[in-house]
């Protein structure tokens, strides 16, 4: 049957394709370095109100969603989808992508870090089809900040794991709550939480 499928191939299967498995499920296990790049299942980011002069946005129907002009009079788009990176993109485990962000009024004293993960390659906005939200991260700060944070998503072999940190301290800026929690929300690779 697989052979119909791809004719002037080899199709080789193994003697025993159940121990094949179970191998390579304990090779993995004993040393999980053997995985040496991922495959993206999903695209990964989080939300965020992105300006529409970005070139991914060019050629969009901007009356099919929700926008505004911030205080600086930028063209702001709602709920938008800021990717850490796209499906199928292929990334060396245990590395990670960054994305700087920054309050975006002066009485502003949170900001919670929604974290989405899509079946789209290039999604626009959070809550179109395909879209989940996987977890989201809260962190407090003074009125008046001018801070930058960092918000860092590492992709080690078989999870997901974000981190906020003040980008002038290098201090991670997580847990946010009283009774100081984990720092670091683990995401399972099928983007739940």
């Amino acid at each position: 049957m697989v052979d119909a499928k791809f004719p002037g191939v080899q199709v080789v299967v193994p003697a025993n394709p159940g121990s094949a498995v179970l191998y390579g499920a304990a090779l993995y296990g004993t040393s999980p370095s053997v995985v040496g790049s991922r495959v993206m299942r999903y695209t990964y980011g989080f939300e965020s109100n992105l300006l529409l002069s970005d070139t991914r946005f060019r050629g969009i129907d901007e009356s099919a969603y929700s926008t505004y002009i911030d205080t600086r009079g930028n063209k702001r788009l709602r709920d938008g989808f800021l990717i850490m990176i796209a499906k199928d993109a292929s990334l060396d485990a245990n590395k990670s992508v960054s994305q700087i962000i920054s309050p975006t009024t002066p009485a502003q004293t949170s900001m919670c870090i929604r974290i989405f993960s899509s079946d789209s390659e290039n999604p626009i906005v959070t809550h179109e089809k395909g879209s989940r939200l996987i977890g989201d991260v809260t962190i407090h700060f003074a009125a008046g900040t001018t801070a930058d944070f960092e918000v860092k998503f590492l992709f080690g072999t078989s999870e997901i794991s974000v981190t906020v940190t003040d980008s002038e301290t290098k201090i991670d800026v997580l847990p946010s709550s009283a009774d100081d929690e984990q720092v670091e929300r683990v995401l399972d690779d099928d983007g739940t939480v």
